[in-house]
């Protein structure tokens, strides 16, 4: 048996609904049966049967692999675990793309404060997606070729400026992971324009344990100090919610919950 972590009051919102289905409104949301999974156990053996099946009985040279969540769910964890598994399949290796480097808006832009003003500019203005489907079309059409791919927009993390970039990549058969926020839709997308073996994977923590992570890590990194960072998470998170809990997590093929302890 399951619960939940407390919820610490200091970081929940009174007035701002943060809600996330339960288990069985999730499961309702969905149009196929995923894979739930509560240890991380069990999803490195999903993860490894599915990519080595992918190795042994497809000529496609690319498996894409989304993974999606709310900021402070757990993806960067679980993405080095997934690091972890694909170097043990021979012949293969894996291709970050995070969602990140394509952020539509430079560092300290006036853009930044104006796509909090509502759910219409945020989702037009958080990522270029456009610049992000290119650079895996491309890589999906490739099939295991080297490929330099120029995009208009490029994230630069270390100034924080956005222009024009080259994204080269390497050959070889490789697992491209897709990892950020809406990379369900990214893949959905491409799914449509350029078929290629896919795995979904959603990250759910309750959103209270989310937010306080999101906040307590851009107060580290200095960005802001630890009160504004969670008024502008909590903003950000009601945008996500909905198309996260709503929309992704009928297109995942696994859904994993990190954040479960035993009652």
């Amino acid at each position: 048996m399951y619960a939940e972590a407390s919820k610490p009051e200091l970081w929940y919102p009174d007035k701002i609904d943060l809600h996330i289905p339960s288990n069985r409104e999730q499961l309702a949301l969905q149009k196929t049966n995923p894979f739930v999974c509560e240890s991380i156990g069990a999803f490195h053996s999903f993860i490894r049967d599915k990519l080595h099946r992918w190795n042994d009985c497809s000529d496609m040279h690319t498996h894409l692999l989304s993974l999606d969540g709310l900021s402070g769910s757990g993806k960067s964890t679980l993405s080095q675990d997934i690091l972890t598994t694909v170097k043990h399949i021979p012949g293969v290796s894996l291709y970050p793309v995070p969602v990140d480097a394509f952020i539509a808006t430079a560092r300290g832009s006036p853009l930044r404060s104006l796509m909090l003003e509502s759910r219409e500019l945020f989702w037009k203005l958080i990522y270029d997606r456009q610049s992000m489907i290119e650079v895996l079309k491309n890589i999906v059409g490739a099939n295991g070729e080297g490929c330099s791919i120029p995009v208009s927009h490029h994230y630069n993390r270390s100034d924080g400026s956005v222009g024009p970039a080259t994204v080269h990549v390497p050959a070889g058969k490789k697992v491209v992971m897709v990892d950020g926020i809406d990379s369900t839709r990214i893949l959905q997308t491409l799914e449509e324009i350029s078929p290629c073996p896919q795995t979904r994977i959603m990250v759910i923590t309750p959103p209270h344990i989310a937010l306080q992570r999101a906040a307590e890590r851009d107060a580290a990194q200095g960005r802001r100090n630890t009160k504004e960072a969670l008024m502008i998470r909590t903003k950000e998170f009601q945008y996500l919610l909905p198309q996260i809990t709503q929309q992704n997590m009928r297109n995942v093929d696994v859904m994993y919950f990190p954040n479960r302890v035993q009652a």
